[in-house]
């Protein structure tokens, strides 16, 4: 495993002080937004739930038996989602159903995240059949998607991306940074999985990105769903991923890593933070199915764990925002 900076001259003065790597304080290590802790949504038997998180009202938010990949808008009142391939947003209590992709047919979306200001949503748009796709915009102002782009070796190029989640988040000591599982010239020999973060210096920019290799690995283990910390996060420290280990290319998950080098709540997948940053939830396998837990992020450091609900990839509501 290694980490650093994939290119080392990121020399432009509007995103210099981002790039610095400081020790300042940012407590623990998106999906995550700041935020009172809501409701979590949640996918089982195909269709999108919402739950408390002291487990009551459980609520259907599809019925079709086709959406996934959930993700709450930063102020809680959205929820962007997969229905059919395509992708959607409807209001946190199903309400308001939008289709805003119609090409399914053709291309493939891996789970969104949303920009901090609610004016975008980031995704891996990939051809299907394709082994990796391109990270894409979509304005959800006026509905047009544009893929981000980077300089690498002198040349601007489009920013390849394995068909994962991916997780947005404006950094406390400066810059916007997307969290997305690199390809192609995004994670060279010899490496075979890489998790990359690619630098902004506003939410509206898309050209010229700023690349960074944070892990690569030479084997078979992936970093994926990747969380930020939503409390002053530190770009280059507060994440969490799902580590896999990928052999012959079928992946099991092994656990949930915090800075990508600490191992916690082995098993674990799909981890996110509630938007207080005081809790985890996440996804275990019992008995061969999945179920939703919730657990204190700050008690040594994982406090007893609590069976939410069965289901899959779960993501918090911020709630309560002033």
């Amino acid at each position: 495993m290694r980490r650093g900076l994939i290119r080392a001259a990121c020399a432009a003065a509007s995103l210099a002080l981002s790039l610095t790597v400081a020790a300042v304080g940012a407590g623990s290590a998106s999906a995550a937004y700041p935020g009172a802790a809501g409701h979590l949504a949640f996918v089982r038997g195909g269709n999108i739930w919402t739950i408390a998180a002291n487990g009551t009202f459980l609520t259907p938010l599809t019925g079709d038996g086709r959406a996934s990949d959930p993700r709450w808008a930063p102020q809680g009142q959205r929820i962007a989602y997969l229905f059919e391939g395509n992708l959607w947003v409807m209001t946190g209590g199903g309400g308001g159903k939008t289709r805003l992709t119609d090409d399914a047919s053709r291309y493939t979306y891996s789970r969104p995240t949303w920009s901090s200001n609610s004016r975008y949503l980031v995704f891996v748009k990939t051809a299907k059949g394709a082994r990796y796709g391109y990270l894409t915009r979509y304005n959800l102002t006026n509905g047009v998607q544009v893929t981000y782009t980077d300089k690498m070796n002198g040349h601007l190029v489009k920013v390849a991306a394995l068909p994962g989640p991916v997780a947005w988040t404006h950094a406390s000591n400066g810059g916007y940074f997307i969290a997305y599982e690199g390809a192609a010239a995004q994670c060279a020999a010899p490496f075979k999985y890489c998790l990359d973060l690619l630098g902004l210096s506003a939410q509206s920019q898309f050209q010229n990105g700023y690349p960074s290799l944070e892990y690569g690995h030479t084997n078979a283990v992936r970093f994926t769903s990747p969380d930020w910390y939503p409390i002053r996060t530190l770009y280059y420290r507060d994440i969490i991923a799902t580590s896999e280990n990928c052999p012959a290319g079928h992946c099991t998950a092994t656990g949930t890593e915090y800075w990508l080098s600490h191992l916690v709540l082995p098993g674990s997948y799909q981890a996110v933070y509630a938007p207080t940053g005081r809790y985890l939830a996440y996804v275990k396998n019992v008995g061969g199915a999945p179920v939703i837990y919730t657990q204190r992020a700050s008690d040594g450091p994982y406090g007893p764990a609590t069976a939410l609900t069965d289901g899959t990839q779960p993501d918090w509501q911020p709630a309560n925002l002033s």
